[in-house]
């Protein structure tokens, strides 16, 4: 890291993690029980940027990242008479992204914050197994779940008044989006050679917007000597809107 001045500072971050292999307890067979899927390990990098401006009335941080996973492990969820949800070691995977914040306060009465995101995800070996036994790469057929492309907040929240008396009354809101992504890993295009894995059609969790708003009223003296309390009204989703949060496919063999 180096530090230009009080308000700028850049970075570069190189790590390495893992995360622990085991076995499949709830597998549908004595064979897969016994079957160890072997730890998934991490190569990180991070470029960054942290700074601030007008007499530090405004805050941008930028972090761009690169992460190589081998041995990836993914959760499949098996549909063949019974139903279960394994871990295996898929292969090779590349993820990368950029976040961006930004908070500001252009007056004393008003703050504004945000957030995007952006994240692309792809499989660089995916070795599943065909009926005929053969092992192959089905890579290019492969997506990750849980891994929206694109993330966005937006949020403000103003103070109406504040007075030492009567105390702090402050409104906000903020909205939070997400888009497209899949509850589980799965195939974009269907095929025969893998007729019980899941496409994405079957997996797909639509784009999200969810609104929140509130208001606080802060510093209510209710004794001379200091003790003061609080009261806030506050909406979560404020538009009602229905999200789905999970999907399972369970396959042909269920109907």
């Amino acid at each position: 890291a180096y530090e230009f001045n009080r308000d700028l500072n850049v970075y570069a971050k190189y790590s390495v993690g893992f995360r622990s292999g085991g076995f499949n307890g709830e597998a549908t067979s004595d064979d897969a029980v016994r079957s160890f899927f072997k730890p998934e390990l991490n190569k990180s990098f991070e470029l960054g940027l942290k700074s601030r401006f007008f007499d530090r009335r405004l805050q941008i941080n930028v972090a761009a990242f690169l992460n190589k996973e081998s041995d990836k492990q993914v959760p499949v969820f098996l549909a063949a008479g019974t139903a279960a949800t394994i871990n295996r070691n898929a292969g090779r995977s590349q993820i990368k992204g950029l976040e961006i914040e930004v908070d500001a306060r252009p007056v004393d009465a008003l703050h504004i914050y945000g957030s995007l995101g952006l994240l692309r995800t792809k499989f660089k070996q995916y070795l599943d197994t065909d009926p005929s036994g053969e092992i192959v790469d089905v890579a290019s057929n492969r997506y990750f779940a849980k891994a929206p492309r694109t993330s966005v907040t937006l949020g403000a929240d103003l103070t109406l008044f504040d007075k030492e008396k009567s105390g702090k009354l402050t409104v906000g809101a903020d909205m939070q989006y997400q888009s497209k992504t899949f509850s589980l890993p799965g195939q974009f295009t269907f095929d025969p050679r893998f007729a019980l894995v899941a496409t994405s059609d079957e997996l797909a969790i639509p784009s999200s917007t969810i609104l929140n708003a509130r208001m606080r009223w802060d510093d209510i003296a209710l004794t001379d000597n200091g003790l003061n309390a609080y009261v806030m009204l506050w909406v979560n989703n404020l538009t009602n809107y229905r999200k789905v949060n999970n999907k399972i496919a369970f396959g042909p063999n269920f109907g």
